[in-house]
């Protein structure tokens, strides 16, 4: 399965727009880059990475065409998975 935004997020399906901002903000300050030493590289790309899947995330459950076309996307992959254990 592809990534799950309202997992990065840690927020659920039904959450509202100041939901995934809150969400965001509080992720955010967890793993900003520059929250990170700038003499540990490999932290850093990490940091940034993290932050970088965060910002996608608030970014797509924010736009309410990209949010449905998620929420499309999760619906099939469920159901894709669903039949393929039965």
């Amino acid at each position: 399965m592809a990534k799950n935004y309202y997992e990065i997020l840690g927020v659920p399906e039904n959450a509202s727009d100041s939901d995934i901002e809150a969400a965001f903000k509080v992720k955010a300050r967890e793993v900003h880059p520059d929250t990170v030493p700038a003499d540990n590289p490999y932290l850093r790309k990490v940091a940034s990475e993290a932050f970088k899947d965060l910002s996608e995330a608030k970014a797509t459950l924010l736009d309410r065409t990209a949010r449905e076309k998620f929420d499309a996307s999760l619906a099939a992959d469920r159901e894709r998975d669903r039949k393929s254990v039965v």
